[in-house]
């Protein structure tokens, strides 16, 4: 079944882009989405590199209350500085697969 549906839709693609409109339709669609996918997810990548700059800036100038141990401010900035900075590589890797 799955070789017979991939050689009917190779013959509806080959015969020319007149000849089925809801294969043109699917097809326009699909480009769109992809379009869409990469405008959106490079914003999102960024805003996250940008939020993920910010966060590490003010973890880097955060004042240390001591030798061993994080203040509040600085597990706060460190643990959104870690988070933005993984979400925007994940959505780099969206994009460019996309």
């Amino acid at each position: 079944m799955n070789d017979e549906l991939q050689r009917t839709l190779s013959e509806i693609i080959e015969s020319g882009s007149q000849s089925n409109p809801a294969v043109n339709a699917l097809i326009s669609d699909y480009a769109k989405f992809h379009a869409v996918l990469a405008m959106v997810g490079g914003c999102l990548v960024l805003i996250f590199a940008w939020l993920s700059i910010i966060f590490w800036t003010k973890f880097k100038r955060s004042p240390k209350v001591s030798s061993l141990k994080w203040g509040f401010e600085r597990k706060a900035c460190f643990v959104f500085g870690f988070l933005s900075s993984s979400v925007a590589l994940f959505m780099v890797l969206i994009v460019v697969a996309n």
